[in-house]
């Protein structure tokens, strides 16, 4: 029998200016994920940008090596490919890559998804997005 996946996402502000944005996947026995931003997450994270980006493999971790990307509207990775090739074991962090070797934040301005590719046959893991006004 298959596995389905399984998304939770939890929005905090952190102050007046920065949110934290909790992705906690649980990948299918295909080991991929594949989330899109309903409307209310849309709407809190239009307008603000996305500066840090955070995995976070938990104690049933995904296989080495997984990759992830943010997708947005116009078919573009806004974190410019920093989450390909993940760890199993550790936190790492990543800042969105612009282009070429320039980094930076990454203004929202439509809808996002969220895919998790290679990472294992029901395995789960966290993304945590931070984004400021």
């Amino acid at each position: 029998m298959a596995t389905a996946q399984a998304v939770t996402k939890i929005w905090e502000a952190l102050s007046k200016d920065i949110w934290k944005f909790t992705i906690t996947w649980t990948c299918t026995d295909l080991g991929v994920v594949s989330s899109a931003f309903d409307t209310v997450e849309k709407a809190r994270v239009y307008g603000k940008y996305l500066f840090l980006m955070v995995t976070d493999p938990s104690a049933t971790a995904p296989t080495t090596l997984y990759d992830i990307t943010l997708v947005d509207d116009g078919s573009l990775d806004l974190a410019g490919g920093e989450l390909a090739n993940r760890s199993a074991t550790l936190r790492e962090q990543a800042i969105p890559k612009l282009n070429g070797s320039c980094y930076g934040d990454r203004v929202i301005d439509g809808g996002l998804v969220v895919t998790i590719a290679a990472a294992g046959n029901a395995k789960i893991g966290d993304l945590i997005l931070y984004f400021r006004s």
